[in-house]
């Protein structure tokens, strides 16, 4: 089998039948980064179900009915989205069709499932129910934007087109801080979609009442939430716009129940001016936005969560939901715990040098000795997956290409599961990996995404610097031994590091690497205007 067969063989296909409109994803599960879920090829058919109901019922049909060129229109969209998934090596048997609460609560619903079974002959067809709906979103949510920090209970809600559901997700912390324990609630599923809640939006009792409904399912406790949902991608792109985050994209933006709340107020007082001017925001999305904000502001009371509580916006979903769980070897229509792994290592894997399990070892341990907080740990597994990327690019192109690699760049798409603020940490590491020495609009993005985290940029910088002088050492990431050994220690106010190199052309050829860290305060200072930490730099010719 060749590799092209091989990753073919691990492509899965996944239709997803809402009530605004009909979506493809074809993931690609055979590879490393298989649980960040690597997007082969997307696609959006522009059929709304719940247009064509109301449509239907205001001809006189019966209510909950699909006319009969919905159906068509559905059917041609299956034919197109089958033949597609052929053309990109999807085996028939690794397809999917899922349907939600437009084709559950239709009266003729079957008619849509014959449709997909005529099309997919060999997956799977299925309606959802509303409990099983709202956790495969939850997980879709939590595995595409989950904040790494301290495991905590999450709270996650979708709004879709003709329901509402919400969701609790258990997170507990696995071996060694690289894994987190996935336990998705049942879930609720609540009639206020983005359709009916444009027909509630003028009704001066419908917030209190959407409140009270809300709050009724809720689990005690307020906890950080993550949104998900077309019309909450509206309000997180008006939340993208009222930052302004040098990250742009809504996926993964994190901000907070003040701020969403601050944006849901401006908007509905004209602030924000024509919503539809905004990134990311259609005519359809604008005209949805009143309903949604007022969902949005009704949630935030039902959860009673203070202001400065976490809120993530996801574009995961339902197809993330059952492709993660097909990742992790668990059937998707059945509820049970998953582990998650780090993100910044996922979404990174496919380029792991050889050399990475003793590199990472070696930086972690270096940041230990200078009590590096979890995150910059973190960063290191990712950096030295990474570091290697763009070495072989003109030098002065090497640090800039590095700072772009996590927002327009390689790995930006890739990154399934990192909020903004570890994108902006990979981005800074991997410049300063090579000098970190960049020019005009790509310094001012370096600024930009070092203030998103400004007290995180110091470790992002020293991960970046010393983990490029240890990578450097191994120029392919292979090696027959060790090197390089570096020792650290701190009194929290001033490092000390001592190196010991081998007597090998290697280690000469990158001897002044070593030497520059005696300056890393000075250049992080110089370059960030922070208070960088003092390094004291001791050089010893050989090991031991």
């Amino acid at each position: 089998m060749t590799g092209e067969e091989s990753e073919r063989g691990g492509r899965i296909g996944i239709v997803d039948v809402g009530s605004n409109a009909v979506r493809l994803a074809v993931f690609d599960l055979g590879g490393p980064e298989a649980r960040g879920l690597p997007t082969v090829y997307a696609e959006r058919a522009k059929v709304s179900l719940f247009d064509a109901k109301a449509n239907a019922e205001a001809a006189g049909l019966a209510a909950g009915t699909i006319p009969q060129a919905a159906v068509d229109a559905l059917t041609a969209v299956f034919g197109r989205f089958a033949r597609t998934c052929t053309q990109f090596g999807v085996a028939a048997d690794r397809t999917a069709v899922l349907a939600t609460d437009a084709v559950r609560s239709a009266t003729n619903g079957e008619s849509v499932l014959a449709a997909a079974r005529a099309a997919f002959p060999a997956g799977r067809v299925a309606v959802l129910e509303p409990a099983i709906e709202a956790s495969l979103g939850a997980l879709g949510m939590a595995t595409s934007a989950l904040p790494w920090g301290s495991p905590q209970p999450v709270l996650a809600a979708d709004v879709g087109g003709g329901s509402f559901q919400v969701s609790s997700v258990d997170v507990t912390a696995g071996a060694g801080g690289a894994w987190r324990t996935l336990s998705v609630g049942p879930g609720t599923s609540l009639p206020y979609g983005a359709g009916r809640l444009a027909r509630l939006v003028d009704a001066p009792s419908s917030e209190r009442e959407i409140t009270t409904a809300i709050a009724a399912v809720l689990p005690p406790g307020p906890r950080p939430l993550l949104l998900s949902g077309g019309g909450f991608r509206g309000l997180g792109a008006l939340c993208l716009a009222a930052t302004p985050s040098p990250v742009p994209i809504v996926g993964g933006l994190e901000t907070t129940v003040g701020g969403v709340r601050a944006v849901v107020a401006a908007a509905r007082t004209g602030e924000l001016g024509a919503l539809n001017d905004h990134f990311r925001v259609s005519k359809r999305r604008a005209a949805q936005l009143p309903g949604v904000l007022m969902l949005a502001s009704a949630l935030l009371d039902a959860t009673r969560a203070p202001d400065s509580t976490p809120v993530v916006f996801c574009l995961g979903g339902v197809k993330e939901g059952y492709a993660y769980a097909l990742a992790a070897g668990v059937d998707p229509l059945v509820r049970a715990p998953l582990p998650l792994l780090d993100p910044l290592l996922v979404c990174t894997a496919a380029r792991r040098p050889p050399l990475a399990d003793l590199l990472t070892a070696q930086l972690a341990g270096v940041l230990a000795g200078l009590r590096a907080p979890p995150y910059a740990v973190r960063l290191a597994g990712a950096l030295v997956n990474a570091g290697y990327a763009h070495a072989g690019l003109p030098k002065d192109t090497q640090a800039a290409t590095a700072l772009r690699a996590t927002t327009s760049g390689a790995l930006a798409g890739r990154a399934h599961g990192l909020i903004d603020a570890d994108r902006a940490l990979l981005a800074i590491a991997l410049a300063e990996r090579h000098g970190g020495d960049v020019f005009g609009a790509d310094r001012e993005l370096l600024g930009a995404l070092a203030a998103m985290r400004p007290t995180h940029t110091w470790w992002a910088f020293v991960v970046g610097r010393i983990g490029g002088a240890l990578l450097d050492v191994y120029p392919a990431g292979v090696a027959d031994e060790l090197l390089v050994h570096v020792e650290a220690a701190t009194d929290g106010t001033r490092d000390s590091l001592v190196v010991r190199g081998a007597a090998d052309p290697a280690v000469a050829a990158v001897w002044s690497s070593f030497e520059a860290l005696g300056k890393l305060g000075k250049q992080f200072r110089k370059r960030y205007g922070g208070a960088g930490r003092k390094v004291d730099v001791q050089l010893v010719s050989e090991i031991d």
